[in-house]
């Protein structure tokens, strides 16, 4: 600050120091701006024509706020190329409108003057209002194809199982709360360890345990392997089938649950069935497929089929706004 101007109003020690703030402000908001534009002009070099995918979820973060994050990529049949997340909003509440209205701006912000969004998948959990926000987008996009994420899907199934057997799901919490101290201070004698022997010995729980490694196995394996990406559709299908086959052969005396429940979540899934097709025609097999062409098809080999790409960047999210950033703010 000039010393010879220190004694005016004009030039007081608090109007200097705004007006370097706004400085600041300003040059950090010029940069963002261009930094987004270049971006945004790589990302869309690297879709260029290819048909694109979008997935968009939302979650709550440690202030309290409602923060949607939206995912696109390329599908080629060469390969899986890389997502890009083109944006990242803050809304006062989470609705079907809020859901549709973000997917709408994402997609525009990215192609502002062409119809590039014309032939799309949108990926999304199974969420009431995520699907009826996918309904409204269908409106805009009569050609999109809508499927929920099947990792979560077998989620849902596995909490189900779960709650169906309560007995081993208590001993594996005992068993937690055991280990929850570090090993060489464990107790043998503590409640925990003492509680969770006494479970083990029991004769229901063994069984029930047998009767998970025998019929359930398949199901937490198969979610693993479905979280990878760069899958190709064919193998995806080919490892959702294969936890649908386990079940049905479980005998019907002991329950039918698991298989209702995946019945139930397909359900849910509304053009889970279309992608089906598509994986049939990849493999070689006669399948119709209405308003897509061979090449378009052919597209569809590296087509994801998981939202943990969307999921993974909101642990990111929160570790930027723990505690000790609580003043930081998304513009």
């Amino acid at each position: 600050m000039p010393k010879d101007k220190s004694s005016s109003s004009k030039y007081s020690l608090k109007s200097w120091l705004h007006g370097e703030k706004t400085l600041i402000s300003d040059r950090k908001r010029i940069f963002c701006q261009v930094r987004s534009k270049k971006v945004l002009h790589e990302i869309r070099n690297d879709i260029g024509d290819s048909l694109i995918w979008v997935s968009v979820d939302e979650t709550t973060d440690s202030c309290g706020r409602y923060v949607a994050n939206v995912f696109v990529g390329k599908m080629d049949s060469i390969d899986a190329g890389s997502p890009h997340l083109i944006m990242c909003t803050v809304s006062e509440k989470t609705n079907h409108a809020t859901i549709a209205r973000t997917v709408k701006y994402a997609l525009r912000l990215l192609w502002p003057t062409t119809e590039h969004e014309e032939r799309l998948l949108a990926l999304t959990n199974n969420a009431a209002y995520v699907l009826k926000a996918a309904g409204t987008l269908q409106v805009i996009y009569p050609k999109m194809i809508h499927i929920t994420c099947i990792v979560h899907s077998l989620h849902r199934t596995a909490e189900e199982i779960r709650s169906q057997h309560p007995k081993p799901n208590n001993l594996i919490s005992s068993v937690k709360k055991a280990f929850v101290k570090v090993l060489h201070l464990l107790n043998p004698e503590g409640a925990a360890c003492i509680n969770s022997a006494i479970l083990a010995d029991d004769v229901g729980i063994q069984s029930e345990l047998s009767y998970i490694g025998a019929h359930i196995k398949t199901l937490p394996e198969t979610m693993t392997k479905l979280e990878e990406r760069g899958l190709q559709l064919t193998t995806a299908m080919s490892l959702l089938n294969t936890v649908t086959t386990s079940f049905n052969k479980v005998p019907e005396s002991l329950g039918t649950i698991q298989t209702e429940k995946m019945k139930k979540t397909e359900e849910r899934n509304p053009d889970l069935e279309t992608v089906k097709n598509i994986s049939g025609i990849l493999q070689g097999e006669p399948q119709a497929v209405q308003n897509y062409t061979p090449k378009e098809i052919a597209a569809f080999k590296y087509c994801p089929l998981n939202s943990c790409e969307v999921e993974s960047t909101f642990s990111v999210y929160q570790n930027i706004l723990a505690d000790s950033h609580r003043r930081g703010s998304v513009g």
